[in-house]
């Protein structure tokens, strides 16, 4: 869209328009720069500890943004014994300049999920049983996320600089990513190995 916020109105209201979009319910797709994505390991115990653990943790994510947050989480497969929680935050300043055009268009945004995830989800629903996952999305020209998975689950998110060999923290999150995978990885069963 052109940088000129009239202009690019104009553009999403005429599009809007001519695909008769005006209405229809739609989900939009967040890019991966807007939003945060981790895996939260909850504590063991009562369900009250583990939601005091998932409201500090939003607390905190909403500390370092500096700013209104909007969140979601999402519970995932119990691994190790552990039960986990996709957790989403977005400043909701950056979420509410991508719906606004499209609202004041005339389009009718009911939901809105990170377009890394959703990747991730088209991914999932055709890998083959008993697959590993990879699943890259680029975050503007900032680097990538990465997901990690299986026909199961969500295991994993990371991000990546675009320099992230020169960093000792790329370098730390790709081991974290060959540990996740190597657990992944199905056991070999059967005679024959030495």
């Amino acid at each position: 869209l052109p940088p000129d916020a009239s202009e690019s109105q104009r553009m999403i209201a005429r599009y809007v328009e001519e695909n008769g979009l005006s209405g229809v319910p739609a989900v939009l797709g967040v890019p991966a720069e807007n939003v945060f994505l981790n895996i939260l390991t909850l504590p063991a115990g009562t369900r009250q500890a583990r939601n005091a653990a998932v409201r500090e943790h939003l607390e905190g994510l909403r500390a370092l943004s500096g700013s209104e947050t909007v969140s979601d989480f999402f519970p995932l497969a119990t691994r190790g014994g552990r039960r986990r929680m996709l957790v989403g935050v977005a400043r909701r300043d950056a979420v509410n300049a991508l719906i606004d055009p499209l609202s004041i268009a005339g389009m009718k945004i009911v939901a809105a999920i990170p377009v890394s995830l959703a990747f991730f989800n088209r991914a999932l629903a055709q890998a083959p049983r008993r697959c590993a996952l990879v699943v890259l999305c680029p975050v503007a020209d900032a680097g990538v996320e990465v997901l990690v998975g299986t026909n199961r689950t969500l295991c994993g998110v990371w991000r990546l600089p675009l320099n992230f060999l020169d960093q000792p923290e790329g370098e730390n999150a790709l081991e974290a990513i060959a540990r996740e995978l190597a657990d992944l990885r199905p056991r070999q069963t059967g005679a024959g190995s030495a």
